[in-house]
């Protein structure tokens, strides 16, 4: 018995001192599946917030206002998604959920693999990753800028063709903040909120994204 706890402590202690892989290389994490996925799912949420806010004439601050009180309160988690789904007057709980898992599944993923990644560091590879994913999408398409019915009607976080780098960078500060809001939020979650992060707060901090968002497209796309 002795013998298996000594083994047992070496293994331990060895695991410890196993170091993160470090960003030495700036690019790599731009270049690491799972934070794509981070920043792609991370974006097209805000975009679905963005669409809900245009189709049901919402005031963003007052919405931002009462998802403020709603964090606050520190409600269970089902009755928050419920007063989330009427504050937006829609039913945003579902696409809520789900963003609020993956970020959950990617950002641990994450944070396995590497050292806390600052502000400025997820700001730059995300504007990485979104020149990437436009040239791609460059290379696919006829023309050069979107046309969607939905980026149109929203003007918002357009897919940045012809919009320059700087769109991108600014696009990428946004995303970058939501992320980090979003992590913050699980960190201070409590046992009735699910384990996945304050709903309220989450919608929060997507919500008050959306408005960086527009300035980056009414600045760079227009």
């Amino acid at each position: 018995m002795g013998k298996l706890t000594a083994t047992i402590g070496i293994i331990l202690e060895c695991s410890k001192n196993l170091s993160k892989p470090k960003l030495a290389n700036p690019k790599s994490l731009s270049e690491d599946r799972v934070f794509i996925n981070l920043v792609t799912e991370t974006y097209n949420y805000l975009k679905f917030i963005a669409v809900i806010l245009k189709e049901k004439k919402l005031k963003q601050s007052l919405v931002l206002s009462n998802l403020s009180e709603l964090r606050d309160r520190n409600l269970p988690y089902a009755e928050q998604m419920e007063i989330i789904d009427d504050i937006f007057k829609s039913q945003v709980s579902q696409r809520l959920e789900k963003y609020l898992k993956t970020h959950e599944a990617l950002w641990i993923s994450l944070q396995l693999r590497y050292e806390p990644l600052s502000q400025e560091i997820l700001t730059t590879e995300c504007a990485e990753v979104f020149s990437k994913l436009h040239e791609s999408k460059m290379q696919n398409r006829n023309t050069v800028f979107s046309t969607s019915t939905e980026d149109v009607a929203v003007g918002y976080l357009d897919d940045g063709y012809g919009c320059g780098w700087r769109y991108s960078l600014c696009v990428a500060a946004a995303t970058a903040t939501a992320i980090l809001c979003h992590a913050s939020c699980e960190t201070t979650a409590l046992a009735t909120t699910a384990g996945l992060g304050i709903p309220a707060c989450v919608a929060l901090c997507g919500t008050a994204q959306v408005a960086a968002g527009v300035y980056c497209y009414d600045k760079y796309c227009k």
